[in-house]
């Protein structure tokens, strides 16, 4: 229902709600443009692929990623905080998108422990979801295309009517089952009624195959005793359908499970086997035919401020000084989470708009050594033609770069004192810069190499001429 949802709203590119105020695709294509040029994502997972969505109408994960509360924050802070005139009338787009968000959350709820839309059903909750969902029901019921047709009456009702009769059903299910005298369960929880499980066996029998996904009834037998003798089912990343939760399909006593991680440690080592002689650092004179990049945008600047709060989150685990510690975050903030006041200044409007409640608030100190390192960044970036530069240590260059820009500042003022009892060649300042750069870094990096990959792989036609690209060999 998600997916026929997302198409709906590309395919037809303006709808109306129960009011007359129009709905528009367009709103999507330009914060993905805007997001593009810019380089840096307002806190969503907005890409091309994304907006290109006619080769890829059956991937849930592209229509939930498209259709989720991160893309409705970014167009509301475009709207409201940096006051873009090309989204100023975009309330009723992101009305809609918030809708469908918490529809799904609400129906795909999967753990008891879980908050807001996300949280199963329960007696004490239901003063909050019950209202809601009667909204989202009769909001759904009134939804129009462009023309004023109701989109409940048109041969395109079927996103539109199973989501109002998958809410009805689950509201029904709670009252059977919960909220009845002697029900037999405490809460309810959607995920468990989901079609995932048996999508995830299908995925992994049709894996079985080979280049053939469409098996005969002997292969199937075939795939099920070969999957039952030797291994669990295991989801396949590149399937329909991705895993939520660990569920187990088939297993046997004698499976050994294998867990492989792919961690930030891991990232950081295949980043940094690059080496810089064949591509040396910049002097000031290569800067000559190199665009002004010393300016960020307003854009950049909440983006870098919003990812400062990941970096510290990240080096808080690796700093074992309390006073280094207690420089990362604002000192008026004893729970170190964003307060919600709203004396933010211009370069917090992100985080403070994305907060629900557990974000880190960076120190103004942290953010600058973060737009520095950002600047750093863009100018080494773009003296290579925005193609991840092939070198080694090229991490350490930029973190030395930027440490040079520092020399004289007065950023972790707060430090000088604590650096007069280590040792000359320990500063605790300069290694805490150092830090930071190095995890900001890894960051920029590994987003600058996704983006270069799938601008490497073009457009994605399997999905479309699965049998041709099978038989071309592809």
């Amino acid at each position: 229902m998600l997916k026929l949802m997302w198409n709906l709203l590309a395919e037809k590119q303006i709808l109306q709600d129960e009011s007359g105020n129009q709905i528009k695709w367009d709103y999507l294509v330009k914060l993905e443009r805007l997001q593009a040029t810019e380089g840096l994502r307002a806190g969503n997972k907005l890409t091309e692929r994304h907006i290109s969505w006619t080769k890829q109408k059956m991937k849930v994960n592209l229509a939930a990623q498209t259709l989720s509360s991160s893309v409705a924050d970014a167009l509301e802070f475009c709207r409201d905080d940096l006051g873009m005139h090309e989204f100023q009338d975009c309330a009723a787009t992101v009305r809609y998108i918030r809708i469908l968000d918490r529809v799904f959350d609400l129906l795909n709820s999967r753990n008891p422990l879980a908050k807001g839309y996300k949280a199963p059903l329960r007696c004490s909750n239901e003063v909050f979801w019950r209202p809601f969902v009667s909204e989202a029901k009769s909001y759904l019921w009134e939804l129009r295309m462009a023309n004023g047709d109701r989109v409940c009456e048109t041969n395109r009702k079927t996103g539109v009517i199973g989501l109002i009769a998958c809410l009805t059903s689950y509201c029904d299910l709670f009252d059977k089952l919960v909220a009845a005298s002697a029900a037999p369960l405490k809460y309810l929880l959607g995920y468990k009624f989901s079609q995932d499980h048996i999508e995830l066996f299908f995925g992994a029998i049709r894996g079985r195959g080979g280049w053939n996904n469409n098996p005969t009834a002997r292969q199937f037998k075939a795939a099920y005793k070969r999957l039952l003798v030797h291994q669990n089912v295991k989801a396949v990343v590149t399937g329909n359908c991705l895993p939520q939760e660990p569920i187990e399909l088939l297993s046997i006593s004698s499976k050994i499970e294998r867990e492989q991680q792919f961690t930030s440690s891991e990232i950081d080592s295949r980043l940094s086997s690059v080496t810089m002689e064949s591509c040396p650092p910049p002097n000031d004179h290569d800067y000559s035919d190199v665009p002004d990049l010393t300016h960020l945008s307003m854009f950049v600047e909440n983006v870098v401020g919003y990812v400062a709060g990941f970096v510290v989150r990240k080096v808080k685990d690796k700093v074992c000084c309390d006073t280094c510690e207690s420089v990362l975050t604002e000192a008026d903030n004893d729970s170190q989470v964003v307060s919600n006041s709203k004396s933010q200044s211009d370069a917090d409007r992100l985080l403070q708009r994305k907060n629900r409640g557990g974000l880190f608030k960076p120190s103004d100190d942290v953010v600058s050594v973060c737009k520095l390192s950002e600047r750093a960044f863009r100018t080494f970036f773009n003296a290579h033609g925005n193609k991840p530069p092939s070198g080694t240590k090229i991490r350490h260059s930029l973190v030395n770069q930027v440490l040079s820009m520092l020399t004289t500042s007065d950023l972790f003022f707060s430090l000088n004192e604590h650096d007069m009892e280590q040792d000359v060649l320990n500063s605790h300042r300069v290694r805490l810069v150092k830090l930071i750069c190095d995890q900001y870094f890894s960051v920029r990096f590994y987003h600058a190499g996704k983006v270069f990959t799938r601008a490497l792989q073009g457009d994605r036609i399997r999905s479309v001429l699965t049998k041709t690209v099978i038989f071309k060999g592809q």
